[in-house]
């Protein structure tokens, strides 16, 4: 598949935008009081340069990610402090998707990562997102950093069930895994890379939610 060229300023409004769809997708269904969600708007979210932040590589924020379920029981253990705390990503608030968010640019043509995080009215959610890079050398450049199958037999290894959505010729739109109260959702990209388990699909999208 051919990649088409994306000026940067339309990369940044695709993370933005990609905020606002994932906090519109797990939105509670019922309205909340006004206030319910407490911004900070003193310190707001911006794109920040991997220079800034070379111990959080796009491969490291993936699995500080990860690493939140594995003694997960529900989402009510990850509140916004929490998160911040356990994973140590500098979570800021982005009033564009009304969500925390924390993006880095990589270096060049390496692309994007978004980590997003939501809580209103009591429904919370996690993602790290990988985006392609600004005007791709080659159609295959984007910041592969974890593989969809080395992500699948670690949370089958912590008692995750797992099933697989497919599309209507059987390729794969996405897993998803279950256990307690948590639900995490693995969407792999047309991208692949090495692993110790063979050639692995890279992971697009990795949310964590409750089963809800």
């Amino acid at each position: 598949m051919k990649s088409t060229a994306i000026p940067r300023g339309s990369v940044i409004a695709l993370l933005l935008y990609s905020m606002m769809a994932s906090a519109c997708a797990y939105a509670p269904k019922d309205k909340t009081p006004t206030g319910a969600f407490d911004p900070m708007p003193a310190d707001t979210y911006r794109i920040s340069q991997a220079s800034e932040y070379p111990e959080l590589t796009a491969e490291e924020a993936g699995r500080r990610v990860l690493n939140l379920v594995d003694v997960l029981e529900s989402m009510d253990e990850l509140s916004l402090e929490q998160v911040i705390a356990r994973a140590g990503i500098p979570l800021k608030y982005a009033p564009a998707g009304k969500v925390y968010a924390f993006a880095v640019e990589l270096a060049q043509d390496a692309g994007f990562y978004n980590v997003i995080y939501r809580d209103q009215g009591g429904r919370r959610f996690v993602e790290i997102r990988y985006e392609a890079p600004d005007n791709p050398r080659t159609a295959d450049a984007f910041p592969c950093a974890l593989g969809a199958t080395a992500v699948a037999e670690r949370l089958k290894a912590l008692g995750y069930g797992m099933t697989t959505d497919v599309d209507e010729i059987g390729r794969t739109l996405e897993h998803v895994f279950s256990r307690n109260e948590v639900r995490v959702r693995v969407v792999p990209s047309r991208h692949s890379m090495p692993s110790p388990l063979g050639i692995d699909s890279c992971v697009e999208v990795l949310t964590i939610q409750s089963k809800d």
